[in-house]
């Protein structure tokens, strides 16, 4: 729809443009007394009325979101980071269709493997610091424990714990 409307757009600008033309040549002429008035009437009438349809296509093309040099805003439903990007430039989309994969980042959930015979020493009320694997890796986090799984895994004898950890963006998921 929005390339129709641009494509629209851009026959009433034309169109608005050779009107005003016409109107201030049909206006000369009729101060010179070359013209009669109504030529210069109706050359003012089809001004207006090209000058009406162009705003009409703007307006219509500004409650689509559109830029007015042919592209088109999008904002998502809640801020965060995009995590994927499902659509592809030139591909016909609807309102309805996924552009992009988000997450709300500020919160994560770190899922912790904790031996069973451990699980009796976690407090819930304790405050939990976790840190990453890795060796080169030295951000913590300070989190709390938002539930313990009642699960052992039979291989590894461990359950999963998982805390929610306030990220100020240092941490990814993953």
């Amino acid at each position: 729809d929005l390339i129709r409307l641009n494509a629209e757009r851009t026959l009433a600008l034309d169109t608005l443009q050779f009107a005003r033309k016409k109107m201030e040549q049909e206006r000369a002429l009729f101060q010179k007394r070359v013209s009669p008035e109504i030529d210069y009437i109706n050359a003012k009438r089809e001004f207006e009325n090209a000058q009406t349809r162009a705003n009409e296509l703007n307006s219509l093309i500004s409650s689509y979101g559109g830029a007015g040099n042919g592209t088109i805003e999008v904002r998502a439903a809640m801020s965060g980071t995009i995590l994927q990007v499902l659509g592809a430039v030139g591909s016909n989309v609807t309102p309805s269709s996924p552009l992009f994969k988000i997450a709300n980042t500020s919160q994560l959930l770190a899922v912790v493997n904790v031996p069973a015979d451990k699980l009796d020493a976690i407090n819930p009320n304790n405050k939990v610091t976790v840190k990453p694997q890795t060796q080169t890796g030295t951000e913590e986090a300070l989190g709390r424990l938002k539930y313990i799984s009642d699960v052992i895994d039979p291989k590894t004898r461990t359950a999963q714990v998982f805390i929610e950890i306030p990220n100020q963006f240092k941490w990814r998921s993953g």
